[in-house]
């Protein structure tokens, strides 16, 4: 398989690509030589020149589709500390999650401010591409903006089930995952501190919504996340 790179910072004339800023350097580093067979945004390309900053390719062949998910799977993730967001946006994209939107809830430990959210958010989403690099998905997985709480619950409608994972609920998963319409879901995970019972009760209103338990242990919010994730990608081959 041809070494993979991922690039805006390129101009594309036909069937010339070319490539500039880090991605540029990354292949000089890499040594590839004029005539070496590359990846790049889901084409093959022969390298025809290499200057400083600047590699020039040649694209050949149909774009690449690979390792895209065969359930549309949106993972709302309320605030964690910034280590453990990273983390679950890191292996959730190489487990196969579609979209992945950040909420504030009454319980998150991490408060950003207006002036901050724009910054991580851009954080989040390098972080989500460089493991779509890594895992060999040729699609990308985008980390929205922050949503308020209410945000978060107005955006469900477009799903035909939604999942809450919630640790005083007795349905175990195993159950529930029976009955659902999986075409489109939405797994909702609290932060540290977990969801109070009003905002689980705003939730449930939505009618596609249930909550469910993922087993007799407390699971911290980042294993929550991967875990139900994890059961999800075995259920329905994701």
């Amino acid at each position: 398989m041809a070494r993979r790179f991922v690039t805006d910072d390129c101009k594309i004339n036909d069937n010339i690509i070319e490539i500039y800023g880090e991605e540029a350097k990354h292949i000089e580093v890499l040594r590839h030589k004029i005539n070496d067979i590359i990846e790049v945004n889901n084409r093959n390309c022969k390298i025809i020149n290499i200057e400083k900053n600047k590699v020039v390719c040649e694209m050949f062949g149909e774009e690449i589709r690979r390792g895209i998910p065969k359930v549309d799977i949106t993972l709302y993730q309320a605030l964690l500390k910034s280590d453990k967001m990273e983390y679950v946006i890191q292996k959730s994209v190489e487990l196969g999650i579609s979209k992945i939107v950040p909420f504030e809830s009454k319980n998150i430990v991490v408060k950003l401010k207006d002036n901050e959210k724009n910054k991580k958010i851009d954080r989040y989403n390098k972080i989500s591409k460089e493991a779509t690099k890594q895992c060999g998905r040729t699609d990308e997985v985008e980390v929205t903006n922050v949503m308020c709480f209410k945000e978060m619950l107005n955006s469900l409608d477009e799903y035909t089930s939604i999942i809450l994972a919630y640790e005083n609920e007795e349905q175990p998963l195993k159950e529930m995952l029976k009955k659902i319409n999986h075409e489109k879901i939405a797994i909702i995970i609290g932060a540290e501190g977990g969801f109070d019972k009003e905002e689980v009760e705003k939730i449930l209103e939505n009618k596609k919504a249930v909550s469910v338990s993922l087993g007799d242990r407390i699971l911290r919010a980042e294993t929550a996340s991967l875990n139900l994730i994890s059961i999800l990608g075995y259920e329905f081959d994701v």
